[in-house]
């Protein structure tokens, strides 16, 4: 397997057509307007390749039969030598489902986390109606100079996407985004990107700050995105993609006329064994598998010094859906012990409802109250 120079990307192109209508970064990356990393098993004649991309992205195509070049990828990830060595978790996503059956030997002795996705489009421009807001807001390119004003708080989000465009140079690079002021507070409400632009197509992200939720603010400032794209850079096509389980992204895509794409799947995987394991217990309570879940998790619990909070938390949801409140409160005290905060969700949350009457229950809330007064404090 080799690494191929951005000057021969063309070479790996027609592997990754398949792909390209459902991933704009694909074709970014390879017409070298957007940084990334390809590698194939031949440079000369590729017949598999992998590209990586933006820290977390990565996309296999061609034929996983290739000689010698599952192994070689294999080697590579685990060695940092084709993704960024800050990276820890990676999403797989394959042109063509075969490579599905291929993806455990890649990321061995880590089991694939398979994650469905919704995939939308957008080919018209809108009509008139979206662009409407609530009193007090609105809305503004989404550049260093329109934001940066005196007391205007920026979500730390949107300064990371300003730093990494600024850091990109390639002449086609025409990537951008609006956000939506609260101007009462001068804070950034919500913001949506159109990232990977390139030959007539960009990809939407979209963020709206907790605070300023159910307002029609992500409707909004994705349109004003989408109306910009259409009139000013010359894009003809956006697409939206999606975790199959949030609600309120399909619900925005679908308010603004998006058409619904088949669905695919891609793969989550981490470095750290400990994180990886957490997301497939995450993953089996999603899938109902809580005894699973609750086993792998105390394995885990029981074998390393420190987990993520969420952990105990994901450990606190598997025994409560077993009827185990005993152990269900012991694991939500440990979360409270390591600082959990989110008194809304602990008090709102389904899996933790049956765990309401335990005499333990009011001890835990007060904790969680006062960890949640500290971290405002």
């Amino acid at each position: 397997m080799e690494i191929l120079s951005p000057r021969d990307y063309a070479a790996a192109e027609p592997l990754f057509e398949p792909m390209i209508p459902l991933q704009p970064v694909c074709q970014a990356v390879l017409r070298a307007v957007y940084p990334g990393l390809i590698a194939v098993d031949d440079p000369a004649a590729p017949r598999a390749a992998f590209l990586f991309t933006d820290r977390i992205w990565c996309f296999l195509a061609g034929e996983p039969d290739a000689p010698g070049f599952i192994a070689a990828l294999h080697t590579a990830l685990f060695e940092r030598r084709v993704v960024d060595p800050g990276s820890d978790t990676l999403l797989f996503t394959c042109a063509d489902p075969v490579w599905h059956a291929r993806l455990p030997e890649i990321l061995s002795p880590r089991i694939p986390i398979a994650q469905a996705r919704r995939h939308y489009t957008l080919e018209h421009p809108l009509g008139e109606g979206h662009v409407r807001l609530p009193a007090g807001y609105e809305i503004r390119p989404m550049t260093r100079e329109s934001l940066e004003q005196t007391g205007l708080e920026i979500a730390s989000a949107v300064q990371d996407k300003l730093a990494t465009w600024e850091r990109i140079r390639s002449p086609g690079f025409a990537d951008y985004g609006m956000v939506t002021i609260h101007t009462p507070t001068r804070t950034v409400a919500s913001w949506a990107t159109v990232d990977y632009v390139c030959a007539g197509a960009g990809d939407v992200g979209l963020v709206t700050d907790p605070r300023h939720r159910r307002k029609g603010l992500a409707t909004h400032t994705t349109a004003a995105a989408i109306d910009h794209g259409f009139a000013s850079v010359g894009l003809t096509r956006f697409n939206w993609t999606v975790d199959a389980e949030n609600g309120p992204s399909i619900r925005t895509a679908e308010r603004l006329q998006f058409e619904r794409q088949p669905d695919y799947v891609t793969h989550l995987f981490a470095f750290d064994a400990t994180r990886h394991s957490a997301m497939l217990a995450y993953d089996w309570i999603l899938h109902k598998r809580y005894g699973d879940a609750a086993d792998l998790l105390e394995r885990l619990i029981s074998s390393t010094a420190r987990v993520p909070t969420w952990a105990y938390l994901d450990a606190a949801t598997a025994w409560a859906r077993l009827h185990h409140a005993d152990r269900a409160l012991e694991h939500l005290n440990r979360a409270a012990k390591e600082g959990f905060s989110n008194v809304d969700s602990l008090l709102t949350s389904e899996a933790y409802a049956t765990l309401h009457d335990h005499p333990d229950w009011e001890t835990l809330v007060t904790r969680v109250r006062r960890n949640a007064a500290q971290s405002h404090g």
